[in-house]
């Protein structure tokens, strides 16, 4: 009779597992959602899930398991592996590739195993981000970063442009200056180059800032000049200036002039290549430019002192 009742008692039991499909470790109600509940009947646990103890060797190496199983779950009590796959004790899941770390952190001591999206969201307060040995990617212009190189600009997704400090907009990327050499003599109602027509190229939309200076002297004793000195820039006069001379009073001196000078701001060049030219036109008698102060015994004069009163053009190239 007694072995009847324990028969029927067992049936019961597991008609009633087959019933519901839950098991309770420590209430006679476990969850209807859960396979396994721990709980106390009365919620108040003293005990804890102890999880099965294994020294894994890296992420992406399933051992000591025989295989990678998603949803598996272990306590790892080994420091192993190297870089990404690098595992150290605590609580991994593995996703059927390799295995995770499940515990949470305050993103300290990472090494990330895939790409971070932040999608539209930003990274705000940080003292300080570092990219140590990463490398930075190229810009939307597929500029590739290099020594002294600064960021010039940002587009709405975040991409960078580099460039050299001299491409940056407002900045100077080249000066250009130009001599005149060689005596030119020019009769009166005449014009002659006296700095030869230079060319030379602009990298990117510029904004030119050109200065210009000549030295007018009479060609004879006792014939006074005036004329004008007028900057060609592309072919074109741009600007015009006034110069005159005479003779010393006391003979002294060589004869007397004034440096011619004029200043031009030229803006929206477009990038290539652009010419200039400093031409004087006399006005009254003849006029020599380019005069070699030693050659021609200006007093104290020496040979070194060859560009002292030449004719000259300088370019200032600002980045627009």
């Amino acid at each position: 009779m007694k072995r009847y009742f324990i028969i029927t008692a067992i049936c019961l039991s597991l008609n009633s597992l087959s019933s519901y499909a839950q098991v309770g470790m420590t209430t006679n109600n476990p969850n209807k959602d859960s396979a396994l509940d721990l709980n106390t009947t009365n919620g108040t646990n003293t005990k804890g899930l102890l999880l099965p103890k294994v020294a894994l060797t890296a992420i992406n190496v399933a051992s000591p398991m025989s295989a990678h199983v998603a949803g598996m779950q272990v306590y790892n009590t080994a420091t192993a592996g190297s870089g990404v796959n690098a595992v150290t004790p605590g609580e991994y899941y593995n996703d059927g590739s390799k295995w995770i770390r499940s515990e949470g952190d305050n993103l300290g001591n990472h090494i990330a195993t895939q790409t971070l999206n932040m999608a539209n969201n930003n990274i705000t307060g940080a003292a300080n981000i570092s990219t140590q040995t990463a490398t930075i990617a190229k810009g939307t212009d597929n500029g590739t970063p290099a020594t002294g190189y600064v960021v010039t600009a940002a587009d709405n997704s975040g991409n960078v442009v580099w460039g050299a400090p001299n491409t940056m907009i407002g900045t100077i990327s080249n000066v250009l200056e130009y001599f005149g050499s060689g005596k030119v003599s020019i009769p009166v109602n005449n014009q002659k180059s006296v700095v030869s027509l230079q060319t030379f190229t602009v990298p990117r939309l510029s904004t030119l800032v050109i200065t210009s200076s000549a030295l007018g002297t009479p060609a004879n004793n006792g014939a006074p000049v005036q004329g004008s000195v007028d900057l060609y820039f592309d072919g074109n006069k741009v600007i015009s200036s006034f110069y005159s001379g005479a003779d010393a009073p006391s003979g002294s001196l060589w004869r007397l002039s004034n440096f011619c000078t004029s200043e031009k701001v030229i803006q929206n060049v477009a990038t290539g290549t652009h010419t200039v030219e400093l031409r004087a036109k006399s006005w009254y008698n003849t006029t020599v430019f380019n005069t070699d102060p030693f050659s021609d015994s200006w007093n104290g004069a020496t040979s070194g002192d060859t560009q002292a009163l030449a004719s000259r053009i300088t370019v200032v190239v600002f980045n627009q």
